[in-house]
């Protein structure tokens, strides 16, 4: 494996996966970008947890909340209240998180550093001396890859790859970050 300078590095010739940008930096270090999502396609990715999330809620309206007021349970009933709004609130945090935020990946020789930025917040890791592998993950009837990264006896999952072209795209990151770190790729 040749290691990659700012000399001879050129973000062209690395081929990021679908709606990822590659940007060679003058000081070597390749940023590797994810725009945002639309909203459409943040929806489609947490589509069936929030299917799921309505279909308890609505059986918990239905068979829970008549018989709290059978009872004059009113403080019960707050409570479900609250709880019905946390839930549904982190279904649509978790929604909309997506469409807001950024992530980026700041790869050099033997140095990952993932950051992702939302409201003006950042939140990043780096991560020397790794391994890196590719792992299936059975999601209902499709199968779905991730890159996984190993270091320090811990495996830390990178990004979920979904879709059709997931088995790709979850390859061509992890072939990219093992070029340019020199880390082996599993």
């Amino acid at each position: 494996m040749s290691q990659t300078t700012h000399n001879d590095m050129d973000a062209a010739a690395f081929s990021p996966p679908q709606g990822w940008a590659a940007i060679a930096e003058t000081d070597g270090v390749l940023r590797v970008v994810r725009p945002r999502r639309t909203l459409a396609k943040a929806l489609e990715d947490v589509g069936l947890g929030l299917i799921v999330i309505g279909v308890l809620l609505g059986l918990t309206v239905l068979r829970v909340v008549p018989r709290m007021l059978e009872r004059g349970d009113r403080i019960g009933l707050v409570f479900v209240g609250l709880v019905t709004t946390v839930i549904v609130g982190a279904a649509i945090g978790g929604a909309f998180l997506p469409v807001i935020a950024v992530e980026e990946w700041r790869v050099e020789r033997d140095l990952l550093e993932l950051r992702r930025c939302a409201f003006g917040l950042t939140w990043k890791r780096r991560y020397q001396g790794a391994t890196l592998a590719i792992q299936g993950i059975q999601a209902g009837h499709l199968l779905e890859e991730r890159l996984v990264l190993k270091v320090g006896g811990k495996q830390v999952g990178l990004t979920d790859f979904r879709g059709p072209s997931g088995s790709e795209e979850a390859r061509a990151m992890g072939a990219m970050v093992a070029r340019v770190t020199g880390w082996p790729l599993s």
